[in-house]
């Protein structure tokens, strides 16, 4: 699943948590990739020396995920016909209960991909 790529994103503990943050003692090289993942450092004092890493991460994007499902579209001669799409100026995604309204010209020599 792609992922956005994020900037000067921070990865902190918040209050009351009964999360541990760790460090190395020697020896930090920024950047430390993984997978997805690039970190190019920390804010703490003598910041080239410490890595500071979580245990365990879990990387996600949007909750609103799922496979493709094959729709039935009934094309008439006038009316709105309701979709999802993409377009080369970018990319549009609606999650349920929310919607996006395609208005497209008719006429010969037009042509739509749909999938």
């Amino acid at each position: 699943m792609p992922i956005p790529v994020g900037t000067g994103l921070q990865l902190g503990l918040g209050t009351g948590s009964a999360v541990n943050l760790y460090r190395n003692s020697t020896g930090a090289s920024y950047p430390y990739s993984n997978g997805p993942i690039t970190i190019t450092g920390n804010t703490a004092a003598n910041s080239a020396t410490y890595y500071y890493f979580f245990y365990d991460w879990v990387v996600k994007g949007d909750d609103c995920y799922s496979q493709r499902t094959a729709v039935p579209v009934t094309f008439t001669s006038s009316g709105n016909i309701p979709a999802t799409i993409s377009s080369a100026s970018g990319s549009y995604t609606a999650c349920t209960p929310n919607t996006i309204a395609l208005n497209a010209n008719t006429g010969q020599g037009f042509t739509y991909q749909w999938f």
